[in-house]
């Protein structure tokens, strides 16, 4: 056993031993003035950039052995960071070391910014496999059964958050990785911008193509022609299709308006002035849908199917602004101390929770309000056959922000779920599995529309039960995952 460990331990430098003699000399030498412990810098960033962990603070005075020299040099600092995750003794790694502290104090709320974020993008994850569960169930009734009411009635209206909530979560996720300028600007490749257009739309090709020659009747004599109405579309009015092409035409709108934009935005110094304008900035697919309405097309022509995605930009424009709100939450944030709690406890002021409890309530109920008049026929009217409502497939303003409420009550609820999977097993598996299909979103919606195009050419399938549609959607689901298995095993081996 001895000589196991002494295997497993790692290798130590004579470098670092020199370094470690110096700095033991320094402490037992003389107590450092107290001017200098105050002078150390009191910032949680600082100290998790040098690396500061362990040092009990029982044990620990104004200065350890362990914490790095401000002053020191680059090669100290590290040799310093590299003995405190190497050689520091296993009591010291202890959870009791690091006490939490309360969460309510004089000053404010404690807030755990690592343990935060961390559930944030696992519940935006979370929401992400939600809703394409909650698509494949509502299509798979839609396709299975005519005759639609209880809870399948409730579920298929449900389902009409599918759309708007992918929008929200694809400007929630192309913020963090390309928008963002604070305070980790994005470090993106042309690789990665040209896959992220690229990719929904081949993926919307690939969809357009089942729809195209697995429904019933196909016709496919001319080649060419078929490939035509694959290639513009014009063979599926599928919303998975529409909601892959919507991903990429809305993302390329918003890069391509972003940098004018945030330099309008910057020039407004006045932080009320510049959230105003941001506000409106956000809003403005609503105006848009106004005078496209007015004046691109009347009442007898159709809008396009391109044009059709140009209502969802303003969910697009919702990720953005909600991801937007969570930096400036995280910035307002207060490192609680040096040594005497760990670095990832942050405290946030009684006055910035206030206001950031008002404006939240403020959004809460104004869309709670824009929800009620579609909320008093959700439950007893089939809005599949208003899946289109307005001018000839144009979303009217009101449609769309009534659908702002809902969205933020999944959000909570898949908040809540991340919240309370440690107190219960079976949530936690679900919680994982929703998380795996949320990070897998574009692969579960090309593979789950190829399953419902092939469901679409049997003739004998309209009057299933919701029993059997939940079963042939877990089924559905069930197959995507093993694929998903399968072509993972054949990564590794390749790799192997």
């Amino acid at each position: 056993m001895t000589e196991r460990a002494e295997v497993d331990r790692p290798k130590r430098d004579w470098r670092v031993d020199m370094l470690v003699q110096d700095r033991s000399d320094e402490v037992t030498s003389t107590k450092p003035p107290a001017e200098d412990s105050k002078s150390a810098p009191q910032s949680g960033a600082v100290s998790g950039l040098l690396g500061f962990l362990s040092a009990s603070p029982v044990d620990a005075g104004p200065t350890s052995a362990l914490q790095p020299d401000f002053r020191s040099s680059a090669f100290e600092e590290a040799a310093s960071r590299w003995l405190q995750q190497t050689f520091i003794d296993e009591r010291t790694h202890k959870k009791g070391d690091h006490p939490r502290p309360p969460c309510f104090l004089a000053e404010g709320l404690t807030v755990d910014v690592h343990g935060t974020v961390l559930g944030v993008s696992q519940a935006m994850d979370v929401f992400r496999g939600m809703l394409v569960v909650l698509y494949t169930s509502a299509q798979v009734i839609h396709t299975a059964s005519e005759h639609r009411f209880g809870a399948s009635l409730v579920l298929c209206n449900a389902a009409f958050q599918c759309y708007p909530g992918i929008m929200l979560a694809c400007g929630y996720s192309s913020y963090e990785k390309f928008l963002r300028e604070w305070p980790d600007p994005g470090t993106y490749s042309a690789w990665d911008l040209s896959s992220t257009i690229l990719l929904p739309l081949v993926s919307a090709w690939i969809c357009s193509f089942a729809f195209c020659f697995l429904k019933p009747g196909a016709n496919i004599e001319d080649p060419g022609e078929a490939l035509k109405q694959v290639l513009l579309f014009g063979g599926s009015r599928a919303e998975g299709t529409e909601i892959l092409l919507a991903c990429s035409i809305n993302f390329s709108i918003v890069f391509i308006a972003w940098r004018p934009v945030s330099r309008v935005l910057q020039s407004v110094k006045v932080r009320v002035w510049h959230d105003c304008l941001a506000l409106a900035l956000a809003l403005s697919p609503l105006a848009l849908m106004l005078c496209m309405k007015t004046l691109l097309f009347s009442e007898e022509e159709g809008a396009g199917m391109v044009v059709t995605f140009l209502p969802y930009l303003l969910f697009f424009h919702a990720g953005i602004l909600l991801a937007a709100c969570w930096d400036r939450f995280l910035s307002q944030l207060q490192p609680v101390g040096f040594q005497t709690v760990t670095d990832s406890i942050h405290l946030l002021p009684w006055d910035v929770f206030k206001s950031w409890l008002l404006c939240t309530s403020i959004a809460w109920w104004t869309s709670f309000v824009f929800f009620m008049p579609l909320g008093q026929v959700a439950l007893v009217h089939d809005l599949a056959a208003l899946r289109r409502p307005g001018v000839q497939g144009f979303l009217s303003p009101l449609w769309v922000m009534a659908l702002l409420w809902p969205l933020a009550v999944s959000l909570v609820m898949c908040g809540l779920m991340v919240t309370a999977k440690k107190f219960n097993t079976v949530l936690r598996l679900l919680q994982l599995e929703l998380w795996h299909v949320g990070k897998n979103m574009m692969y579960y919606m090309v593979v789950v529309n190829i399953f419902l195009a092939s469901q679409q050419r049997s003739d004998g399938h309209r009057n299933a039960s919701l029993g059997k549609c939940l079963l042939g959607a877990t089924s559905i689901l069930a197959a995507s995952r093993f694929i998903h298995f399968m072509a993972g095993l054949s990564r590794q081996a390749v790799q192997i």
